[in-house]
């Protein structure tokens, strides 16, 4: 399928310049000045966005200069909107909504509604793109609601485009027709043939999306008939595709070859490099539908070539043959070939839902960081009415002083006046500058509670779901071809991810109401030798398994004032510890000690044991220590931490002793 910024892209086709028009926008620049310059600077930058935004940038920087120095708001704040179209193209958001917003808030000082209305369109794009449906509709509908009152068609039937596109994303695909059919019935009035064959295009493809192929096919047909009235070769192109692709999944594998044909021809002619490709794997699709193999095996192959010619820019593509190959090779009969290809296909998968779990991330800390701006801004008007309340007290002051110099009497009863409005200004300065300082505090423990969640969630919880998934594919589209031995592998792997996802995402779960002081210390009367049985038994599994003897030896009368739940769950997570870096056959010890103020409880495994430098690292969240058990377990180090912050919680404190290959001994310390 056609990248769905194609089709924006068309409707946006009056709005672009051609190559000739910015080398004749260029030839003018030397001639111009003041604020003539500005204008024709900010036409280059609008003109280079889609194609060469670092040029587009540099134009636009240009412009607010020159824009500052004229004292132009209007022209600083298109300036600013140059600079936030050139930075969406580089998919830098922040910096987008940054210089989106500034120029809004000029816009909107001097009552600009048509660039208002097209600013609140431009900022619900950059918010579609980073997930925030939330503010993308928001805006969208701003844009919709000024442009529909005052007549700005053109901005309408953007802003009518994007909110049918954020409903696309979401899948709510009545909603999203919906927008689709009103934004249609204005581009027909309006007799604009390239905006209506460019919705037809995206009705077909929500229909069939919908598996509504027939509706697809007649959306698509309506639409290549105005493209080849306009002449509209690349439109063209892609409607004789699509309905070319429509016909395949309608079984008219004839018909389907026609369309493909035509439209591979045209792509060739217009070198549409991805065009080619396409048309090419769905001509390999209907060959192998009619069990022509070796036709099908060329068209996957010249699809292939174009795939890795086109680079990161096809990796979805590449995906798709990887699975095509895969498919047709189990036809033939060739396994061997068909797994090596679903190898490539796993494989290449796991790296894509790496990239986007990451750009998920990245996503997250954008908008992560617009609320921080927010806040930021929030304590920046604060800081305003504080001085504002100043410059108020001086102003009285003065006023004060004047009353002096007319009535000695009067003098003695403003100065008792002027003493207690002092008195309260200066109580109300102390009270606000508190707030202010606790919510600069709260603004750091924010921050640094969403750099340590960032860090344990990119560094760890998306591996076990990436093998999940691949797992989990793998068994959905070839369930038949692997025997019972292979199942039983690939659920045995499913399990092992599932059961390491599962424990970080416990030990997340906990260390976060602890964080956010959910978790209350109830301390009671509790005996040693039954709570250490009962926090190691979850773990004694784990142990069998690996064939290590668990030794505990602590008197049965020794008693201590400690939180039960938070106590369980540090040695627990200590003697889990202790058993993932314990080599089968291992022995763990637990005995007890006691000196003047301290019960002391000792874990001592024979395991691989640790480096100074490492000990000095294992209770501290930014080191994200991971090291893999023995037998590969997983982990975070975060169940570490966990037990340090409880038996902290309790008074307590737990120190390290470790030697590399003699194994490690923690010593838990509790107050009598």
């Amino acid at each position: 399928m056609k990248n769905s910024l194609v089709i924006i892209l068309l409707l946006l086709s009056k709005l672009l310049f051609s190559q000739t028009k910015i080398d004749s926008l260029e030839r003018l620049l030397p001639n111009t000045v003041a604020l003539e310059k500005v204008k024709l600077l900010n036409e280059l930058s609008f003109a280079y966005w889609n194609v060469a935004p670092v040029k587009g940038l540099q134009y636009a920087n240009i412009a607010y200069a020159l824009a500052v120095e004229e004292n132009s708001k209007a022209d600083i704040a298109k300036s600013l909107q140059s600079r936030g179209v050139n930075y969406w193209a580089k998919s830098e958001f922040n910096l987008a909504l940054d210089n989106y917003q500034k120029s809004l808030k000029l816009f909107e000082e001097i009552n600009d509604l048509d660039a208002i209305s097209a600013l609140c369109s431009n900022l619900g794009a950059v918010y579609l793109d980073i997930n925030d449906y939330e503010n993308a509709l928001k805006y969208n509908y701003r844009s919709l609601k000024i442009s529909k009152e005052h007549g700005f068609t053109d901005t309408y039937i953007i802003a009518t485009n994007n909110i049918s596109s954020i409903y696309l994303a979401q899948k709510n695909y009545p909603k999203a027709l919906e927008y689709l059919q009103e934004v249609i019935a204005v581009s027909g009035k309006q007799s604009k043939p390239n905006n209506l064959a460019s919705q037809l295009n995206s009705m077909g493809e929500i229909y069939k999306l919908q598996k509504e192929y027939k509706k697809a096919k007649g959306s698509y047909e309506e639409a290549l008939k105005l493209f080849r009235e306009t002449k509209s070769s690349y439109g063209t192109a892609i409607c004789l595709y699509n309905i070319g692709d429509t016909e395949y999944r309608l079984k008219n594998y004839a018909s389907a070859i026609e369309y493909l044909e035509e439209s591979l021809t045209l792509s060739n002619t217009i070198h549409d490099q991805l065009g080619i490709l396409l048309a090419n794997q769905i001509m390999g699709l209907v060959h192998k539908a009619q069990q022509h193999y070796d036709s099908a095996l060329s068209y996957y192959n010249k699809a292939f070539q174009l795939a890795i010619e086109l680079g990161a820019g096809a990796k979805a593509e590449k995906l798709e043959l990887y699975k095509n190959y895969a498919d047709l090779h189990k036809s033939t009969g060739k396994l061997d070939k068909s797994i090596f290809y679903l190898e490539n296909y796993i494989s290449l998968k796991d790296s894509i839902n790496s990239a986007n779990s990451s750009k998920q991330i990245s996503e997250m800390q954008t908008k992560y960081g617009s609320e921080k701006k927010e806040k930021e801004n929030e304590l920046l008007r604060k800081n305003s009415e504080i001085q504002n309340l100043a410059i108020a007290k001086q102003t009285n002051l003065r006023n004060s002083f004047i009353g002096i110099s007319l009535l000695v009497i009067l003098m003695i009863i403003i100065l008792f006046n002027r003493f207690t409005i002092k008195k309260k200004a200066n109580q109300l300065l102390i009270i606000k500058n508190e707030v202010i300082s606790n919510q600069r505090d709260e603004l750091k423990e924010i921050n640094s509670t969403k750099d340590k969640f960032f860090s344990i969630i990119s560094h760890d919880l998306k591996s076990p779901f990436t093998n999940i998934l691949g797992f989990t594919d793998l068994l959905i589209e070839d369930y038949d071809s692997f025997d019972d031995d292979q199942k039983k592998e690939i659920i045995v792997a499913l399990n092992k991810s599932s059961q390491s996802a599962f424990n970080l995402l416990s030990n997340l779960l906990t260390w976060a109401q602890s964080q956010t002081g959910r978790i209350k210390i109830n301390k009671k009367l509790l005996n040693l030798e039954e709570l250490v049985e009962t926090s190691i038994a979850p773990y004694e599994y784990n142990a069998s398994a690996k064939n290590i003897e668990i030794i505990t030896t602590i008197p049965s009368e020794v008693n201590l004032l400690i939180d039960r739940n938070s106590a369980m769950i540090a040695i627990g997570n200590l003697v889990n510890n202790a058993i993932k870096f314990t080599p089968n056959g291992g022995k763990i010890n637990l005995n007890y000690d006691t000196g003047q103020n301290n019960i002391m409880l000792h874990i001592k495994d024979t395991g691989i044991g640790m480096t100074a430098e490492i000990i000095g690292k294992l209770f501290k969240i930014e080191e994200n220590i991971s090291t893999k058990g023995t037998n590969n377990e997983e982990g975070t180090g975060l169940g570490l931490i966990l037990s340090k912050e409880f038996i902290n919680k309790n008074g307590g404190d737990i120190t390290v002793k470790s030697e590399l290959g003699k194994g490690s001994e923690f010593i838990i310390s509790f107050p009598k």
